[in-house]
């Protein structure tokens, strides 16, 4: 499924430069297909980003990923 919006760089790590509508899109897909117990999403912005263009912690009221600044 990430692989629409990203390249892989290894098994489940993705390289993506996304506008916040399709961030916040990806995430909610994967919020829907990942396994609570075994599975978590990290989001980690990288240099030459804006970090204004990243949600906070917490987005749509989840804990299920950790965006890590």
């Amino acid at each position: 499924m990430v692989i629409h919006y990203g390249v892989p760089l290894q098994f489940s790590v993705y390289y993506s430069l996304l506008e916040q509508h399709t961030l916040t899109e990806m995430v909610e897909k994967l919020i829907a297909i990942i396994n609570d117990k075994e599975d978590d999403i990290r989001i980690y912005p990288i240099q030459g980003t804006t970090l204004e263009n990243w949600p906070k912690p917490g987005f749509s009221g989840s804990d299920k990923y950790l965006l890590i600044n």
